[in-house]
């Protein structure tokens, strides 16, 4: 009996042994696969990255505009709709444009004069510096933007069409008609500085709207699916310079190619139309800042007053 005993605990121990054995053998593993998966995770979070992440950023931003617009179902006027797109847009560029920079829906003037048709300078987003000149004139719904102060106008739509780009395109041509009170801040052609020969006075010139002054674009979230049809609708526009829509792409004319009928563009497919869209605004900002150090503004003309002095004929001068 204890013989069969003894062998019953030695054939126990043995057993034991090599539960043991594999317990530790299979924890081994697991530990093994455990890293060869972290290991490839991190291999693959090297992987993207920089640009690949931007991707996935932007095209996660995509995805949340697109869902935050859809809400514009709700209602069934157009005018309602078209805020919430309106709003959805001017948020996003907002929140990451401030605080040099902000948004604002309102009109564009000028100082010299208000040529065009009053719906034209109506503006859905109107990105401008966030200066107190920029400020000054902000009612509580809109702001009326000196021309000066303004970077881009973005028109947005909710679903984009034809008829929406050309009335787009007349509107931005109607601003490019608003006059720039600047005053001549750089040398001349042969480096000389500009004077008025006369007063000696640094020279005040009030000039067109310049070329890459202001960028005017287009931006909607839903529209066609094909990304040609942005560009046969861009070459033919006369100020547009940049055309944005969620469903097919984004389609922009470089500094390169200027404005006007006929002109090439450049493209890019949907998964990366957001992210493009942005960097031309940040682009139109490098421009605006970039014409902001060869020119300083005369606001005057904005805040021109009647003066007149007051003589009392009681006042003999004494005292």
């Amino acid at each position: 009996t204890l013989d069969r005993s003894s062998a019953a605990s030695d054939v126990y121990k043995r057993q034991e042994s090599i539960s043991r054995n594999c317990r530790g053998r299979l924890r081994s593993l697991v530990h093994e696969r455990m890293g060869y998966a972290m290991a490839k995770r991190n291999i693959t979070s090297m992987a993207r990255s920089g640009s690949a992440r931007r991707d996935t950023f932007m095209q996660n931003e995509t995805k949340k505009l697109q869902a935050l617009v859809a809400s514009a179902d709700c209602f069934d006027h157009n005018t309602n709709r078209g805020n919430v797109a309106e709003k959805t847009l001017s948020d996003w560029l907002r929140g990451w444009l401030e605080p040099a920079y902000t948004v604002s829906g309102g009109e564009i003037i000028d100082s010299i004069q208000a040529a065009g048709e009053p719906v034209a300078r109506l503006q859905d987003c109107i990105v401008h510096a966030s200066s107190i000149y920029a400020r000054r004139y902000k009612t509580p719904g809109e702001v009326l933007v000196p021309i000066e102060e303004v970077v881009a106008t973005v028109e947005v739509k909710l679903r984009l069409t034809k008829q929406d780009f050309e009335s787009a395109d007349t509107a931005a041509s109607e601003i490019l008609e608003r006059k720039l009170a600047l005053q001549w801040n750089v040398r001349g052609e042969n480096g000389e500085r500009v004077f008025d020969p006369w007063t000696g006075d640094m020279e005040l010139v009030r000039v067109a709207d310049q070329r890459d002054r202001v960028t005017f674009a287009l931006f909607g979230f839903f529209g066609p699916a094909n990304v040609d049809v942005l560009v046969s609708w861009l070459k033919e526009a006369k100020a547009i310079e940049l055309v944005c829509c969620l469903d097919s792409g984004c389609v922009f004319r470089s500094e390169d190619t200027g404005r006007g009928k006929g002109k090439f563009c450049d493209v890019v497919k949907k998964d990366h139309a957001l992210a493009m869209f942005a960097d031309r605004i940040v682009v139109a900002v490098s421009a605006y800042e970039d014409c902001s150090r060869d020119y300083s503004p005369d606001r005057s003309p904005y805040a021109q007053q009647a003066k007149r002095h007051h003589d009392d004929p009681s006042h003999d001068g004494s005292g």
